[in-house]
C-alpha cells in the first residue's frame, strides 16, 4: 500500500515496545481506508512496580506508536525483493524518508527556480506586453523563460502584484493601466 513518495506498507502488520516504556505492549495494524489504524493492542507487565493503570494507558501515545509503527514497516516502493527486515531505528527511517523527499522535490529539468526579482519580472513585464497582440501573451513568457504553462501564468500574476503589469482585462490577455516603471517616470 502505498505510504508517503517513494515508500509503502503491508495492509497489516505489528510493532511492539522497545522495553523502556511504563509497561510492555504489542499492537496489530491494518491499512483500513488507506491509514494505518491500530487493531489490537496488548498491554502486560512481569514487573510488579510497572503495572498497567488506567493512568498509564491513559498516557499511552498511541497515535505516534501508530506512526512510528506505520514508518517502520515501510519500504522503498521500488524495492525487490520485498524485504522483511525492519530499520534500525525511527530515526534511521526519518532520515530515509527525507532523503526521498528531497529527491522528489527535485525540479524535473535539474533547474532551480529563477528568483522573482524585480529586474526579472521587468523582462516578463517586456516579453509579455510584446506579445499581447497576438492573444498569446502568458505563452511567450513560457517560451522565452523554459517556464511550464502553470509556471508563467504564475510569474505573470506575480509582476501585476508587483505593479510590473496592469490589472488584466476579464477573460484576455493585456493590462488595464499603466505598469509601475512607466509610472515612476
Amino acid at each position: 500500500m502505498p505510504y508517503g513518495p517513494g515508500f509503502e506498507i503491508p495492509l497489516a502488520f505489528s510493532y511492539e515496545d522497545d522495553g523502556r516504556g511504563p509497561f510492555r505492549w504489542r499492537m496489530q495494524l491494518a491499512v483500513i481506508d488507506g491509514r494505518p489504524r491500530c487493531v489490537q493492542l496488548v498491554c502486560w507487565t512481569v514487573d510488579a512496580t510497572r503495572t498497567v493503570t488506567p493512568e498509564a494507558l491513559h498516557r499511552f501515545p498511541l497515535g505516534r506508536l501508530v506512526e512510528d509503527a506505520a514508518l517502520m514497516a515501510s519500504r522503498p516502493s521500488d524495492e525487490v525483493p520485498r524485504s522483511v527486515e525492519r530499520w534500525e531505528s525511527i530515526d534511521q527511517i526519518r532520515a530515509e524518508r527525507a532523503a526521498v523527499a528531497a529527491h522528489h522535490r527535485q525540479r524535473p529539468n535539474g533547474r532551480k527556480r529563477k528568483a522573482l526579482t524585480d529586474e526579472f519580472l521587468s523582462e516578463v513585464a517586456a516579453v509579455y506586453r510584446q506579445h499581447v497582440a497576438t492573444g498569446k501573451p502568458s505563452k511567450a513568457v513560457e517560451e522565452q523563460f523554459h517556464y511550464t504553462a502553470a509556471s508563467a501564468r504564475r510569474v505573470v500574476r506575480e509582476a501585476r502584484l508587483r505593479g510590473f503589469l496592469g490589472p488584466a482585462h476579464p477573460g484576455r490577455g493585456g493590462e488595464q493601466s499603466q505598469p509601475k516603471e512607466e509610472n515612476d517616470a
